[in-house]
Formats: structure tokens, sequence, C-alpha cells
């Protein structure tokens, strides 16, 4: 594995943590954070958001609503 791509919750932190855990273990080389990516279209999004709250354009409210729409 050379890199894994995902978006920013923590429980992919913990993921990539035991996969180096494990891989280090059975003699592999790998490292939690080198090979953690994360996913610009994800980050670019969240940064699109804040600011069109931050602007007026959406609630708070708005934000929250939009962003659970895309992740579910």
């Amino acid at each position: 594995i050379i890199a894994l791509v995902m978006d920013n919750a923590t429980n992919n932190d913990t993921l990539v943590q035991s996969l180096e855990v494990r891989f280090t273990a059975a003699g592999i080389p790998f490292s939690a954070t080198n090979a953690r990516m994360r996913c610009i279209p994800h980050i670019i999004h969240l940064a699109a958001l804040q600011l069109l709250e931050g602007i007026g354009a959406i609630s708070a409210t708005e934000k929250r609503q939009v962003y659970q729409d895309i992740v579910s």
C-alpha cells in the first residue's frame, strides 16, 4: 500500500495508525503519517461551505444540512 485517500474523519486516523502497528509487526514498512492523503475535493467542499457561511450566503443550519446531504 502506497497511500490511502480518505476524508478528515478521525476514525480514518485510527485506521491508518492501526495499519501501521500491524504492518510494522509483520515487518512491512508503513508510515501512517506518510500514507494518509486527505481527499482534496472534500477539503475544498468544507472550505467552500465555511466561506459561504462566513459571508452570510448560507446559515449554519443550511451548512450542516448540505454537508449531511452529501455524506449520506
